[in-house]
């Protein structure tokens, strides 16, 4: 905080025409301050906002530009809290600091939370504070501003970029498509002329041509995932649960799978990412059983909390080395298990994109030869994710 302007102009609205007389004479006297001051007083919120209005469309910015608000909490047809939110309603785009005789700090937590930049009773701050809370919530004003603008730009290029990868991918895909079967034809055609040697090379294509079609495919996959979580929906988990039940054991061609689970709730959520979600780690358990096993178990544990639910995804399979674990959420990692088993490692990638995108959180607890715990939230309200969701995102 270091230039603060040398005159900030003040719109004030606050019915009581003495307390504007009060703000006059206290910004008249402060005139040999380093700082200058104007007030532009209202009565109503309405009047203000029709003149600010009138201001910004047939004024001159520079001349009508208002720097911040004054807010008295109680203005004939709102009262309290519902006049701020009012004000945010109408004059949102100015900071406002309230001017109240109500006294009490939690009226003052709330101003603060409804987006107030500062809470002063009346008649009891000094004009050195009022100076400084009027610098600050301007200055704070001017950051968050900077701030969202960076933010915007930030995620406009996260969306160039998403897109730019969609159609890379979806270009790439085609070409493997004609290079395997190409490389099939002349296998089959030539099936009988070929040494070992070039058999394994061809084979070698295919099988890296098929990979490579799948590492596109499950990118272009990761890359929708944005776009799905804005397709919220009621997801039924024990109709979705026994669906995967059926094609994982199909898949793994199980007679026999122990999987224990309570009954489960219905959540707010993508039902085509739910079902990613719970087939990957579901998937998970039956791939990394031990060899011993002969037949796999899987429990499913739910916590309800007030705002969110807590799922946990056990199993007692062979385990991930404690140095393995930050790294099996990366994009194509198989941590030590790339030379045993098919995969191209990233299905745990899907799972923890999907997860942060709905605003929860995930993480693993597992020990070598004890087996794994996927541990991982979702929230109830599908409005309050927007903060986590922008961390994951950045």
């Amino acid at each position: 905080m270091t230039n603060f302007l040398q005159h900030i102009k003040i719109l004030m609205i606050d019915d009581d025409e003495d307390d504007i007389l009060l703000m006059e004479d206290m910004l008249e006297g402060m005139r040999s301050s380093n700082q200058t001051f104007s007030l532009h007083a209202y009565t109503s919120l309405s009047k203000a906002a029709a003149e600010l209005e009138i201001h910004q469309t047939y004024g001159s910015l520079k001349d009508h530009y208002i720097q911040i608000a004054l807010l008295d909490l109680n203005l004939g047809p709102t009262q309290g809290i519902q006049t701020l939110r009012a004000f945010k309603r109408n004059l949102g785009q100015l900071p406002v600091i309230v001017l109240t005789g109500m006294a009490g700090e939690e009226i003052g937590r709330t101003c603060i939370r409804e987006g107030a930049s500062d809470y002063l009773v009346k008649d009891r701050f000094s004009p050195e504070q009022f100076i400084r809370s009027i610098n600050y919530a301007i200055e704070r004003h001017a950051l968050a501003e900077e701030i969202n603008f960076q933010k915007q730009q930030v995620e406009q290029s996260y969306a160039q970029l998403e897109e730019l990868l969609f159609a890379v991918s979806h270009d790439l895909k085609e070409p493997l498509q004609g290079i395997v079967r190409f490389t099939q034809l002349l296998q089959k055609k030539h099936e009988n002329q070929l040494d070992v040697g070039d058999q394994d090379a061809l084979k070698f294509i295919v099988v890296e041509g098929r990979r490579q079609y799948e590492q596109i495919d499950g990118l272009m996959r990761y890359l929708e995932i944005n776009q799905k979580t804005k397709q919220v929906e009621t997801v039924y988990l024990n109709t979705l649960i026994t669906k995967i039940i059926t094609l994982l054991k199909e898949k793994h061609q199980l007679d026999k799978w122990n999987i224990n689970y309570p009954p489960l709730p219905n959540i707010q959520f993508n039902e085509e990412l739910a079902f990613v979600l719970f087939e990957q780690l579901l998937d998970n358990t039956i791939k990394f059983k031990k060899a011993s096993q002969t037949t796999p178990l899987t429990n499913i544990e739910l916590e309800d909390k007030d705002t969110y639910w807590v799922f946990k995804i056990i199993d007692e399979g062979i385990g991930i080395p404690l140095e393995m674990q930050p790294k099996i959420w990366g994009l194509f990692k198989q941590g030590l298990f790339k030379h045993d088993l098919n995969g191209i490692g990233l299905g745990l990638a899907l799972t923890q994109k999907i997860i942060h995108s709905f605003g929860g959180s995930i993480d693993i607890n597992s020990e070598v030869g004890e087996g794994t715990t996927i541990i991982f939230t979702i929230p109830k309200n599908a409005e309050k994710r927007t903060l986590q969701v922008l961390k994951s995102r950045y």
